[in-house]
């Protein structure tokens, strides 16, 4: 097998694929598909496109994403029938990095949501930093489970 390739195993279908050098950029934009729909959503919102197209844009881009990543993207690569690699698990640098972001953005929406008062939805924001905060918990009791098993 090539230095330059992946196994991915696909969470719906619990194939395992291979993906080669020249696909892993494009594996990159299709894994994060959801986030940009999501950001799409947030992002259209505060310049204020009405609530209702900002999430039917979000969502279409998610729903065309993923049928061009069912349909065209994993019917290009290899199927495997006995990985080789093992999951794949974040180092405790990663974990504490990624903690430190969550909390991070978590508070500086509070900070921003609570000294801006031109928002016309400060519920949105406050939900969106919630949701930081608590991925950042979840990152914080992985760095301390990961910790005690070493």
């Amino acid at each position: 097998m090539p230095k330059e390739t992946l196994e991915f195993t696909d969470i719906l279908t619990k194939q395992t694929y291979r993906i080669e050098h020249h696909q892993l950029k494009q594996y990159q934009m299709y894994r994060s598909r959801v986030v940009i729909g999501l950001s799409m959503i947030i992002l259209f919102f505060q310049f204020n496109v009405s609530l209702p197209l900002s999430i039917g844009t979000g969502v279409l881009f998610i729903a065309i994403s993923e049928f061009r990543y069912r349909t065209h993207f994993l019917k290009q690569c290899k199927i495997l029938k006995q990985p080789t690699t093992k999951k794949e698990e974040m180092g405790q640098s990663s974990l504490i990095f990624n903690m430190i972001l969550y909390l991070v953005l978590g508070c500086a929406l509070i900070f921003y949501t609570l000294s801006t008062s031109t928002i016309k939805n400060p519920i949105i924001l406050f939900g969106i930093a919630g949701c930081s905060l608590f991925i950042s918990i979840v990152y914080g009791i992985k760095v301390l489970s990961t910790s005690k098993h070493k």
